[in-house]
């Protein structure tokens, strides 16, 4: 377990809720994943963190979720959409870093060494999806790389970077891989 620093004493603890909730995407009136394992909402922690420090203006992007099983903890990204996936996201991690380490005190390489990155998006239309996907098997029969360990959206540049593992996922991919292990 990290330990947060008395300033932000129950910030992580204020803001649990599903996996569920936090991937409700309101501008489409949809859940991206259908789970009731909780995490952390880290968007409303930066919100919180926000008000505390007086931020007003400027407020910092932030991942959506932050997991923590034991000494685990995982970052997690909702995206429902493929508009500016990268660029988005990349502003999203820094922020998210930056207050994690604030509030806890850990160590960039601790982050490093130890956390974990998932960014899980909407799956595309079938048509779309059947030519997307002779694409990658195409790609993967020649590369002999199995599908789940390919890393979408140029995110696997912050493996090893700022992650220990990096991972990108579908919303089924997620439950497959992420949720039926816990």
């Amino acid at each position: 377990m990290i330990s947060i620093k008395e300033k932000y004493n129950n910030i992580l603890s204020n803001h649990i809720v599903s996996f569920k909730q936090i991937s409700y995407d309101s501008s489409k009136n949809e859940y991206l994943v259908n789970s009731e394992v909780n995490a952390v909402n880290f968007d409303n922690v930066v919100a919180e963190y926000s008000e505390i420090n007086m931020i007003k203006n400027n407020r910092m992007k932030s991942l959506d979720a932050l997991f923590q099983n034991d000494d685990e903890l995982v970052f997690i990204e909702f995206k429902n959409t493929a508009k500016n996936v990268k660029e988005d996201v990349k502003y999203k991690i820094y922020g998210s870093i930056y207050v994690l380490l604030d509030i806890s005190g850990l160590t960039t390489d601790y982050i490093r060494e130890h956390v974990k990155f998932i960014l899980v998006y909407k799956q595309k239309p079938l048509l779309k999806e059947i030519s997307q996907q002779k694409i990658e098997d195409s790609m993967l029969n020649y590369s002999k790389i199995e599908r789940n360990n390919i890393i979408r959206f140029n995110m696997g540049e912050y493996k090893g970077t700022l992650f220990k593992e990096v991972y990108t996922y579908t919303s089924d991919e997620f439950k497959t891989h992420f949720i039926d292990n816990l």
